[in-house]
């Protein structure tokens, strides 16, 4: 007893082996999902940052759909200090048209010559100028207009009323960002863009002015921004640095990014299934070496201190073995990252990677570990003089409590992965009720299985026996695979949801051509161009362009700002607060809106407006029926009263706005229209679009089979890289399967023998195994499919409307795979076990 405690727990580790080598491998195995996407992510962030500048071309930004105000400018330049320097340029989507030829939708970007005054934008020819596209009616392209449009370099193309001659073709662009834009960028003089004529009253554009602050370093320009912001009393301009442009850009792989970490999270938790029961049944095993080491004098607590230390050497070394297999993944993530970024991603190793792998593994653990490590403070001594087998003491009170720090730690994770509290506590309640719904299930079963009848078939007979006995065993396997084949199988159920509701809205009433900035003078011209075709517009809408001044008589308060905001909840809110608003007006509820709460606007005008808003939004802002709202429409003040709130199908690619006025007090405000054409074949679509741009070449149209293509490929990638991620899951289930089948032969050695000693073969005995745990795999696999149902019907109904589509080939191709992978798996587990004869009984 004079070894250090250490030493002991070394000693145990040595002695082991078998249960030491379970143990790293189902450990590291769980915690690879998780240290690859946090090593993903920092890389991903790291390299945005590095980025950054270049990707907004400048250290900080005002935006605003309108031009800054002189007094506004005025403010911001006096808060710089100096040696400052700034451009403006000017954002807009237009139709580029081929001369007598076709047209197609680009992103104009108008800049000054002096952009960007970080990164660059390479083109071929290299020797181009941007003082050229200042001086000249000239323009620089993306490659792919080329193809789509079907011109060359040296070609001229219209943009609005202008006419644009190509000389140049770019070829990196360090503003590309994310890839998710709707159209190729041109870039043309901002001295040249008023030629096009695209600038009219209401038209969607942003304008940005850009500064240079050098010398500033992170802390110092973010309370520079905060500053700016501050002085900036209109909240529909947005004031941000090259960090935050550059996160923004990023948003849709961080959003990715924290539903991939819940995957990883659920793999930790069925990980930490396998662990657990790895711990109980070694534990089990070395309670008669406890005893004995308490009645040598070692205390209780020692005693248990040797055994955590022991697991949290064997913790370290999972994580030296995840952090390799972290770094094997590198191939798997770049080719995801590559689907949504035009740039590399620079991935390299950080020590506070390996510091988070080992807090993780050694501190998962020990939490694993610590409600069984609380029974062992009942084992007794005397129990060696009366036992020959000493039994794991039973689960008092103090013992349960155990799991309190383990649940705690789970929810944090869970709120950690998703940067918000609301979706983390969804997730967490949503997860620990299907993992209380399957152990029921599997708790309940087994009575089940004990009453049926007797099957007359020795193996079969066996394996019902073994279910039943081996109880703890069953139910590990089973809630480690439902588990794991419940999201297996929600992924593609939720994913054809998605898809059907953004390629089907309402009945496969999906638009053809969306239309915006239709001034209100071109409508009688549009609709005479489209009954010439016999073409019906349809959906015509008003857009007025406002600011929220109040709420119930106290001033709007735009925030912080979305840089300013820490969780989900927080960015969301901020973004609806720092914006200008699109209002508009109609009386009646189009097919994609319908009323939740309140009554319909009323048909005759009353004192003040009745107003209509849309669910989501009042919200995040915190309105309700009856609040007053007072907007600025270019100067003018008009206040209403919301009446109703409304749920919009956003997916029905119409007109749909937040807030709708009620008819009757914006009619006479300055508006433009958006409005929808029906499908139409291609040939003819292609040829009214142009028809459109040639007489009315300051509409834009959108394509929206082209969009919609584009957004059906988008959720493919983010399934894809889901069902990769859960796959994992469902590779830690059977490491889960596997270690409890090996340590359930090699604890029945004594029983194989003793069955081949009375006469059954070893096929009988390996069969009774396979069957005993493939019909967990298919109760597993049967039971994860019917839940999964459940959850997917829920979340279709809460988030997509109802919009809920059965998929039945992903369950039917996992229940096959399921078995006889599990079938596979127990076969290897204990096919060395399946050797012990009847003599090596005499041995012992």
């Amino acid at each position: 007893m004079n070894l250090p405690f250490w030493k002991y727990a070394w000693a145990e580790i040595k002695n082991t082996k078998k249960f030491s080598l379970f143990f790293i491998f189902n450990l590291s195995l769980g915690m690879f999902g998780f240290l690859s996407l946090e090593f993903f992510k920092g890389s991903l962030q790291s390299t945005i940052q590095e980025r950054s500048r270049s990707v907004l071309g400048a250290d900080l930004a005002a935006q605003a759909r309108r031009p800054l105000y002189e007094n506004e400018t005025k403010l911001i330049t006096s808060t710089l200090p100096p040696g400052s320097d700034k451009t403006e340029i000017t954002e807009v989507f237009s139709m580029a048209a081929k001369t007598g030829g076709r047209s197609l939708l680009v992103q104009v970007r108008a800049i000054e010559p002096k952009f960007p005054f970080y990164g660059a934008i390479e083109t071929e020819p290299s020797n181009l100028s941007a003082q050229t596209l200042a001086s000249e009616p000239s323009i620089w392209v993306y490659p792919e207009l080329y193809t789509q449009l079907g011109v060359k370099l040296g070609d001229t193309i219209r943009l609005g009323e202008g006419d644009f001659k190509i000389v140049g073709t770019v070829i990196n662009d360090s503003a590309s960002g994310i890839g998710t834009s709707m159209a190729p960028r041109v870039y043309m003089g901002l001295a040249q863009f008023p030629n096009t004529k695209l600038l009219r009253q209401g038209s969607i554009a942003w304008r940005i002015t850009l500064y240079k602050i050098p010398g500033l370093d992170k802390q110092a320009l973010d309370k520079l921004r905060d500053t700016v912001f501050k002085l900036m009393t209109s909240p529909d301009v947005q004031i941000y640095t090259h960090e935050n442009a550059s996160e923004q850009m990023g948003r849709l792989l961080k959003y990715l990014n924290d539903f991939l970490g819940l995957a990883a999270l659920v793999a930790l938790f069925v990980c930490g299934l396998g662990i657990g029961f790895l711990c109980f049944t070694f534990l089990q095993s070395r309670l008669k070496n406890i005893a004995i080491l308490v009645s040598l004098g070692m205390s209780h607590q020692l005693a248990m201190a040797i055994h955590m230390l022991q697991i949290f050497i064997l913790s370290a070394l999972s994580s030296v073995v995840s952090g390799f297999l972290a770094l094997a993944a590198i191939p798997f993530f770049q080719a995801m990252a590559k689907q949504f970024v035009h740039f590399e991603i620079s991935f390299h190793g950080h020590p506070s990677y390996l510091l988070l792998t080992l807090g993780c593994c050694t501190t998962g653990s020990l939490l694993v570990l610590l409600p069984l490590i609380l029974r062992l403070r009942k084992v007794k001594p005397a129990s060696l003089l009366h036992e020959q087998i000493i039994e794991m003491p039973p689960w008092d009170w103090q013992s349960l409590l155990g799991f309190v720090p383990l649940v705690m730690a789970f929810f944090a994770l869970s709120v950690w992965q998703t940067h918000s509290l609301r979706d983390g506590a969804i997730f967490f309640t949503s997860f620990l009720g299907a993992g209380v719904a399957f152990y029921g299930i599997g708790f309940a079963l087994i009575p089940l299985v004990r009453r049926l009848p007797q099957p007359r078939w020795l193996p079969f007979r066996w394996a019902l026996r073994d279910l039943t006995r081996l109880r703890f065993a069953t139910l590990s396997c089973f809630l480690a695979l439902s588990i794991s084949l419940l999201l297996l199988n929600l992924i593609p159920q939720i994913e054809r949801s998605i898809r059907e509701e953004i390629k089907n809205p309402d009945s496969s009433k999906l638009p053809g051509l969306f239309l915006f900035d239709i001034q209100e003078e071109q409508v009688r011209n549009l609709q005479s161009i489209l009954i010439e075709d016999n073409v019906p517009l349809k959906d015509l809408s008003p857009l007025v362009r406002a600011r929220l001044v109040s709420v119930n008589g106290e001033g709007f308060d735009k925030g912080v700002g979305v840089a300013r905001a820490k969780t989900r909840e927080e960015e969301q809110e901020m973004q609806f607060r720092n914006r200008g608003f699109n209002l508009s007006y109609r009386q009646e509820m189009s097919p994609s809106e319908s009323i939740i709460e309140g009554r319909p606007l009323s048909k005759t005008a009353g004192d003040m407006a009745e107003l209509s808003v849309e669910d989501k939004f009042a919200e995040k802002l915190n309105l309700k029926i009856c609040d007053v709202l007072k907007f600025d429409v270019q100067s003018i003040a008009i206040e209403g009263r919301i009446v109703n709130l409304r749920k919009v199908r956003w997916t029905s690619f119409q007109p749909n706005f937040f807030v709708l006025f009620q008819p009757g007090f914006l009619d006479g405000a300055p508006k433009t229209f958006l409005a929808t054409l029906p499908k139409l074949p291609i040939e003819n679509k292609l040829a009214l679009q142009d028809k459109i741009v040639a007489q009315l070449p300051n509409i834009s149209m959108i394509d929206i089979v082209k969009l919609v293509e584009r957004l059906q490929d988008i959720v493919l990638h983010i399934s894809w890289s889901l069902k990769i991620m859960l796959l994992l899951t469902l590779v830690v289930g059977f490491s889960v399967l596997f270690s409890i089948a090996s340590q359930q032969a090699t604890s029945r050695k004594w029983d194989i023998g003793l069955l081949k000693a009375l006469g059954a073969s070893k096929a009988t005995i390996t069969l009774s195994l396979l069957l005993q745990f493939s019909l967990i795999a298919f109760l597993a696999s049967a039971f994860g499919f019917l839940l999964s149902l459940v959850f997917s019907y829920v979340i279709s109904y809460f988030l997509f409307n109802n919009m809920w589509f059965f998929d039945w080939t992903t369950p039917a191709i996992l229940l096959l795979s399921s078995v006889v992978a599990t079938i596979f798996v127990t076969w290897f587990s204990v096919f060395r076990s399946l050797s012990t004869e009847a003599r090596e009984l005499l041995n012992r």
